[in-house]
């Protein structure tokens, strides 16, 4: 494993390299820790190089100050390329990172062989606002405690309570410890609630697999349905269960779907699903 420090001007960006390869390269959701993904380095380091990184202002990356937007989040990704010599890798986003990842397609698809947009959406309409400006409410008015309790109903799927049945306060607690200041929860909402990609997806012509839960609440399949309308070619996998964290609740298929794009890509044979 190597970890370092990535200098990327305004800030330094925490990441870590395992394996080698052809380059998968992990972006997280609003949580923006590259840990997020510890479900799938180990499989995918076997026979690639994964690389995962902390988001500016978050876990082991560099101070940051809000304001926060898609756009500069994903510019860090550049960034973060360009530093550790990465000329073109297969990029993975989450939700946020999913949002991050059609902005590198569209304004750097030179640097992508391939991307996978997990739980993302094209634009923050009138439901999407009011969710986040819900939860960065609560966060404002409650605390980062009652933020994460919150979120929890909107990010797990039932059997996950069930397993976790009398831990959800100990589970909140830890996560709480976990997070970033309240004024860099707060900015990283903003930028989700001022996403708005447009009509320019229509532009993205790499390689694209959009991945779905039918129970996310968070973001319900008619957003990653309406990205896919909006790629030329892109495919897709939908998830029955799992939740908004399907790769972390659903990690072993997750992985097979994740592998089967990649290993696809070389034949030209990417299957709808």
């Amino acid at each position: 494993i190597g970890m370092a420090l990535a200098n990327i001007g305004e800030t330094e960006l925490y990441y870590e390299v395992h394996g080698s390869g052809p380059v998968i390269l992990f972006a997280a959701g609003l949580g923006g820790r590259g840990n997020y993904w510890r479900a799938q380095i180990d499989e995918f380091a076997r026979d690639h190089r994964v690389i995962i990184f902390d988001h500016r202002g978050v876990g082991g990356s560099g101070p940051a100050k809000p304001p926060f937007s898609i756009s500069g989040l994903a510019g860090d990704v550049i960034e973060l390329m360009d530093v550790i010599d990465l000329a073109k890798v297969n990029y993975v986003g989450h939700s946020t990172g999913g949002a991050m990842g059609q902005w590198l397609a569209v304004n750097h698809p030179e640097r992508f062989s391939a991307m996978v947009l997990s739980a993302t959406w094209r634009r923050a309409d009138t439901r999407f606002r009011a969710l986040f400006e819900t939860r960065k409410e609560t966060l404002n008015r409650f605390g980062t405690e009652a933020y994460i309790r919150h979120g929890l109903d909107w990010l797990y799927p039932g059997d996950w309570f069930t397993e976790n049945d009398g831990r959800l306060d100990d589970i909140a607690a830890r996560m709480a410890e976990d997070q970033p200041p309240d004024n860099i929860i707060a900015g990283r909402l903003d930028a989700i609630i001022n996403s708005d990609h447009g009509d320019g997806l229509c532009d993205i012509h790499i390689p694209v697999l959009v991945t779905y839960a039918s129970d996310d609440y968070l973001v319900p399949p008619g957003y990653p349905r309406d990205v896919v309308k909006n790629i030329p070619g892109a495919r897709t996998r939908r998830f029955a269960s799992g939740g908004h964290h399907f790769p972390v609740t659903r990690a072993e298929r997750f992985n097979t779907v994740l592998r089967d794009f990649l290993d696809c890509l070389g034949t030209g044979q990417v299957r709808d699903g």
